[in-house]
């Protein structure tokens, strides 16, 4: 009775243990860009791929002319940082964009992170500026849509129709 017992414990350890393996081997795809905020950010949220391209393809047409500095604290998000900067918490995607060698998600700013804030008039006045703005926007919006935000994607683009 006692070697019966052996084997039923033997064989769901091993079940558990291969169990705890296959879920670790196959997270490991995903996860090798994971939460570590050193590693890849940009992948823990839907649509981010997408978001990286819009930086790289918008952030050469934003005036940096007239752009601060913000030293990101505890508790700031963009959204935040943008309403307190530009009475808009909408228009985060200017900063997104801006800080695009130091920001890469969107949802994740981190302590002691330096990002870069344009000034909304000069980009607002400036048609290349504003057309970049625009089609930000709107990507950025469909970020919001993809993330169940219909309401701020909605917002956004009923933002960029009136740039």
């Amino acid at each position: 009775m006692k070697k019966i017992c052996y084997v039923v414990i033997l064989v769901i350890f091993s079940i558990i243990l291969l169990s705890c393996a296959s879920q670790r081997n196959s997270g490991s795809d995903s996860s090798n860009t994971g939460s570590n905020p050193g590693s890849n950010p940009a992948s823990s949220s839907p649509g981010t791929n997408n978001l990286r391209t819009a930086q790289e393809r918008y952030g050469s047409g934003i005036n940096m002319e007239g752009a601060q500095r913000y030293t990101v604290v505890r508790g700031d998000t963009l959204t935040r940082i943008a309403r307190t900067r530009y009475g808009y918490g909408f228009y985060y995607p200017l900063i997104y964009v801006a800080s695009r060698n130091t920001v890469q998600n969107p949802d994740r700013i981190f302590p002691g992170t330096v990002l870069t804030i344009p000034n909304l008039e000069r980009n607002l006045s400036n048609a290349e500026a504003r057309a970049n703005l625009k089609n930000i926007l709107i990507e950025l919006a469909a970020f919001e849509e993809l993330r169940g935000n219909l309401r701020a994607a909605a917002d956004m683009r009923n933002l960029a129709g009136g740039l």
